[in-house]
């Protein structure tokens, strides 16, 4: 069963891209914190580091690294995010709506998820604890959330070694 406390922060005022949105209520860093980690991230992958709206899931991913956060895969398996966090394949397996994954969401672990608007190429990257969510404001008006569906969903774990990390 989900935590029945919410462990997620609250997302600083000005995060607009959702993945720095994200890293900031998975970690509780500053959002200049978050977005010096994300621009670390992409530029480790050869990208502009300026443009963080472009930052993919493996980029949010490594930057919860760069802060002492490890990422899990549902068995509780460490992942890599440099390695094994791949582009989501044109056949996506949908895990429903984001407000039914919601409801029905028994994962213990902080989750990063990623989501798809039905009938458009719009992703979205939130952060998920039990039944609550934090993101950059997108799901503040409910009804969006029965508008996607979420993709992938990464546990969030502190890492037990930091220095690992890096």
């Amino acid at each position: 069963m989900p935590s029945p406390t919410n462990r997620l922060h609250s997302v600083p005022p000005g995060c607009t891209a959702c993945g720095t949105a994200a890293i900031c209520a998975i970690t509780g860093a500053s959002k200049d914190e978050a977005e010096r980690a994300l621009r670390t991230a992409i530029a480790e992958d050869g990208m502009d580091p300026g443009d963080l709206a472009s930052a993919l899931p493996k980029h949010v991913g490594r930057a919860l690294e760069l802060l002492d956060w490890e990422l899990v895969s549902g068995q509780g398996n460490k992942i890599d995010a440099r390695r094994q966090i791949r582009p989501l394949g044109i056949s996506l397996q949908f895990l429903g709506t984001v407000a039914d994954f919601l409801q029905q969401n028994t994962q213990t672990d902080i989750l990063l998820c990623t989501a798809f608007k039905a009938g458009a190429g719009d992703s979205h990257t939130f952060a998920v604890d039990g039944h609550e969510l934090q993101d950059n404001g997108l799901f503040a008006n409910t009804s969006e959330t029965s508008s996607w569906r979420v993709a992938r969903t990464l546990g969030c774990r502190r890492a037990a070694n930091p220095s690992s990390s890096s």
